[in-house]
């Protein structure tokens, strides 16, 4: 894509420019949040279909990203992402002379794009089931479940008689 304050600037129109960059990452980190909204809409619609796909949405967002991300790195050389903005991915190192990717180096790249998001998600959800949620985080104890507080409370209490055994 070119711009006009690229040609006024004199810069390499085949490099993208920060704003192009940018505005990439920030349109593949709203694909998901944007799919989970149109999912959830039309789940509330027809309950009986989409409440399943809604439940494993992470997995459902993961294999359509793979489908598309594969098509658009074997046909285009980018990620859909990407082509949107009129980039490509390129080898730094040239193999006989070409710079184009391998079938392995588009395997790596769709398990970055697809895969270690994919990790991430499970992760965060994990972590949120552990540490008993955002409002735990946000707003102290005071909105932890009763039986998370009660816990918390006896594991103080046996704390606190342990070091007045510890003491004496």
């Amino acid at each position: 894509m070119e711009f006009i304050s690229d040609v006024a600037s004199g810069g390499d129109t085949g490099k993208p420019s920060l704003f192009e960059i940018i505005a990439q990452r920030k349109m593949n980190e709203l694909l998901e949040p944007a799919l989970r909204h149109v999912t959830s809409v039309c789940a509330h619609r027809y309950p009986r279909y989409l409440v399943r796909i809604l439940n494993y949405h992470e997995e459902m967002f993961a294999a359509i990203m793979c489908i598309i991300e594969g098509y658009y790195l074997k046909n285009y050389g980018a990620s859909f992402t990407e082509h949107f903005y009129g980039m490509k991915r390129e080898r730094t190192r040239k193999i006989n002379g070409v710079s184009a990717m391998t079938g392995g180096d588009r395997a790596k790249s769709l398990l970055f794009l697809v895969g270690l998001p994919l990790a991430k998600a499970r992760l965060d959800q994990y972590y949120e089931k552990i540490s008993g949620g955002a409002a735990a985080r946000l707003l102290g104890q005071d909105f932890v479940d009763d039986e998370d507080a009660e816990e918390t409370v006896r594991a103080d209490a046996d704390g606190q008689a342990g070091e007045h055994a510890a003491r004496r």
